[in-house]
This record gives structure tokens, sequence and C-alpha cells, in this order.
């Protein structure tokens, strides 16, 4: 199933986005999280068909809000790595976004440093063609690699998600003086900049105050069921 995590607009607190995370409910052992299913999907081939449906249910759900009469939004969803190593496999993805007609701006797919890591040329041509289709390119946690400021010259990314293990650290002066240096950077590239895990009213704070444009985290609302977005929407728009 999925779940989804709003994404909040720091300035004006409104919704402008979700991110779709991917759950499995197992009758057995109730939900797995997907750093434990997911490793093994790639390992035997179903990341593809699990990458097919997160497209489509993502899609039809925005459409479904919409159509109810709530503000258009975008739409995050995550790409694996290992959708980049086969031209088939990426053609499968590129088939889907073409027969959903997606709009310019209507799609986010995030991908990590270590996803392109994988197939660095491979990816550079495959995240030119989804920018070419209107999506947004977004690199997902960033700060955990080594090499992330090589892969923002090089690569067609729109926006910046500064991991959580930064936001976390934001009393330390180091930390903080790094995050405003990132900032900065990304700003002067014509990026956006979404902090993910924030927490405290103090990291809000912190982050507005230091021209931070996104936040995702526990603060404002924990991954939820579709129905509980619809609640946040009524209260944000």
């Amino acid at each position: 199933m999925l779940y989804y995590q709003p994404q909040i607009d720091m300035v004006t607190g409104r919704v402008v986005g979700v991110e779709a995370l991917i759950r499995w409910n197992n009758p057995q052992k109730g939900f797995i999280p997907p750093a434990e299913f997911i490793p093994y999907s790639e390992q035997t081939g179903y990341i593809i068909p699990i990458s097919e449906w997160v497209l489509k249910k993502a899609i039809t759900q925005k459409r479904d809000w919409e159509s109810k009469g709530y503000p258009q939004i975008k739409m995050a969803v995550n790409l694996s790595g290992y959708i980049f190593t086969e031209d088939s496999t990426f053609d499968s993805i590129c088939s889907i976004l073409n027969s959903m007609n997606i709009k310019p701006g209507e799609l986010e797919v995030e991908v990590t440093e270590t996803a392109v890591m994988m197939e660095l040329d491979k990816a550079q041509i495959s995240l030119n063609e989804l920018k070419a289709m209107g999506i947004s390119i977004a690199m997902d946690d960033f700060g955990t690699g080594y090499s992330s400021l090589n892969y923002l010259q090089i690569l067609p990314f729109d926006i910046l998600k500064i991991d959580r293990g930064f936001i976390q650290n934001l009393t330390n002066k180091k930390q903080t003086y790094i995050y405003q240096t990132v900032v900065e950077l990304a700003h002067s590239l014509g990026l956006i900049v979404v902090a993910e895990g924030i927490e405290t009213v103090e990291q809000k704070d912190f982050l507005i105050m230091n021209s931070c444009d996104i936040g995702q985290g526990y603060y404002f609302s924990k991954p939820v069921p579709a129905f509980e977005i619809e609640k946040l929407f009524e209260k944000n728009f």
C-alpha cells in the first residue's frame, strides 16, 4: 500500500506536495519497512512491477484528490537505482508515464546518490529524458554520500532534499554552517531546497530563518493513508 507524507511550504505553511511511500503490510509480520523488502525486490527483479504499481497508484491518487476539488500539488515518488541499469526497465517506466499523460510539474522523481552511482552514464541519460517529459528531478538524502556536489553539476536536478541527519544536528555550530553553505549553493544553482526529518518547532523556525523552501517530517505529519491527507488539505487550503 502507499502512504503519503506532506511537503509544506515553509513560508505559507500550505501543503504543496506529498511523497508517496510504499508500505508492505504482511499478514503474519505486520508492517515491514522498505529497507527490508526493497533490496530483495531489486535482487529478484520484482522492483520493476513494484515501481510500475507505485507510479500508477500515486498518479491515480493525485488525480482523485483533484477530482474532489483539492488544488493541484506535486506527487513525489522514489526510483530505485535498478531502474537505470537496464534500458528495457527504464523504457517500461517511461511507457507508463506516457500512458498517463503526465503534465509538467505534476510529478517529482527522487533518486539517491547511491542510485545514480550504480550506472552514472545511464542515469544521466535517463534523468534528462524524464526532465524532457516535464518531470522534476530531486536528489534525495543529500549529504549521506561523498560525491554529491559533483552530481549536482552533471545531473539535471531541480530539487535538493537535505538528509535528516543534517536537520537533527542543527544545534552544532559547524553543522549549522554547513547547512547554510549547502542552501546557498543550491539556490545559486537554481534548486529548490527541501529539508527532511523536521521534528521540532525549533528546527522548523531555524529552517524558515535560513531560507529553506519546503519542509517534510513528523513535525508536520508522519506518512499517512490517502484519506488522512485529505484532512490536511482541508486545514491548509
